[in-house]
C-alpha cells in the first residue's frame, strides 16, 4: 500500500511522486522521468487510490 511504499522509498533514498489527479498525471510523469534521466537515479511514481478508485 503507500503507507508501506512511502517509508522504504525514502529509507533507500529512492526519489517518489504521489499522482492524485488524472490533469496533473502527465506532468509529474513527465518530469519524474526527465529528473530520472538526468540524474541516473531511481525515481518512483505512486499512484494514489483517488487515482485508481481503490479503496482504502
Amino acid at each position: 500500500t503507500v503507507r508501506t511504499m512511502r517509508p522504504i522509498l525514502e529509507m533507500l533514498g529512492i526519489e517518489h511522486h504521489t499522482m492524485t489527479r488524472l490533469d496533473e498525471a502527465h506532468f509529474i510523469v513527465d518530469r519524474t522521468i526527465k529528473q530520472a534521466y538526468l540524474t541516473q537515479a531511481p525515481a518512483a511514481l505512486i499512484l494514489s487510490p483517488l487515482l485508481t478508485g481503490e479503496r482504502t
